[in-house]
């Protein structure tokens, strides 16, 4: 299925599979902390998330994070819950949540992520960014990263290394 109008989008996900969705996400549901982490740089908060995770540590969502309905396990998301969600759009990782991916497409398009690496990592935001309609707020953080890595790099060749000596022989 390609965009039939404007307001479609479209990307490729992780894992090969193309996500379309006739318009921007605005309910979201994630089952994997990586989404969590692309939402809270897109300064958006899911629907709904695991019962045990990082949603509801303060440096993403504060005292907003009560408002994020569980959806289960990351091994084990409840299906019944999700879809009582109604979401736009599901994040979930490639292993496990390819083998719930026939029922959750039921529910909303479902984008799973893989891999690891700088440019890939750099791709979900964008990936997301695009779905949800937040394509500025993922150059943003994008070039506020790259920011932080050439300050770092600056400040780091700068100050000549250190030679650590340490003595684990017992007295």
């Amino acid at each position: 299925m390609t965009p039939q109008n404007e307001n479609c989008r479209s990307v490729v996900d992780n894992v090969g599979a193309e996500v379309v969705l006739r318009q921007a996400a605005k309910q979201v549901i994630c089952l994997t902390a990586t989404g969590i982490d692309i939402l809270a740089e897109l300064e958006l908060m899911p629907i709904g998330y695991l019962s045990k995770g990082i949603a509801d540590r303060p440096e993403f969502y504060g005292t907003s994070a009560q408002q994020i309905a569980s959806v289960g396990s990351w091994m084990f998301p409840q299906i019944n819950q999700i879809k009582r969600l109604q979401p736009d759009l599901i994040i979930g990782w490639a292993f496990p949540h390819r083998f719930y991916k026939p029922w959750l497409q039921n529910i909303a398009p479902v984008y799973l992520m893989s891999g690891s690496g700088y440019e890939t990592t750099l791709q979900r935001l964008r990936d997301v960014g695009i779905l949800c309609d937040r394509t500025s707020a993922a150059e943003r953080a994008i070039s506020q990263l790259e920011r932080n890595l050439e300050a770092y790099r600056r400040l780091s060749t700068t100050h000549a290394p250190k030679t650590v000596l340490i003595d684990i022989s017992k007295a």
